[in-house]
């Protein structure tokens, strides 16, 4: 009988139409839960009644005014900076992340260049000790491929 349960605050609300008042009162009649819930409620509502409480002028305007105030103290200060932390840190590794793909391709480069380099230096029988580049054109490299490696 769970469905009837959650009935509770249509009834104390008034809410439920008069079959279903009348199953949720024979409910209540059997279920010890929903029993217990109506007397917790009614004693709280009877005791709010019995206190007399000062209604102050304007009290709910200067509530809801301090609401959002910031607080100073220094906790909720260290809790302020500490939230974006999770943030900080994503954008901190992303920035390293990028600047390392934007060096690695400058790099690879260079070495795919200075690879070139070293196997034109070895190819080269005019330079037997192989240490110093020559730079080819592209009508010196490609006279070099017809020739079959030989530079004359």
């Amino acid at each position: 009988m769970k469905r009837l349960c959650d009935w509770f605050n249509r009834h104390r609300d008034g809410m439920l139409d008069p079959e279903q008042q009348r199953q949720f009162e024979s409910h209540m009649a059997v279920c010890e839960e929903c029993r217990t819930r109506s007397f917790l409620l009614n004693s709280l509502v009877r005791v709010i009644k019995e206190q007399e409480l000062p209604v102050l002028a304007g009290r709910p305007e200067q509530v809801a005014a301090h609401a959002y105030e910031k607080c100073g103290s220094w906790d909720v200060l260290l809790l302020f900076w500490l939230r974006p932390a999770r943030a900080w840190s994503g954008l901190a590794l992303l920035v390293i992340l990028f600047s390392f793909l934007w060096i690695l391709p400058s790099a690879q480069q260079s070495s795919a260049n200075s690879e070139y380099e070293v196997l034109m230096m070895e190819s080269d029988p005019s330079n037997p000790g192989g240490n110093t580049p020559t730079t080819l054109t592209d009508d010196k490299l490609e006279r070099w491929l017809e020739q079959g490696g030989n530079i004359q």
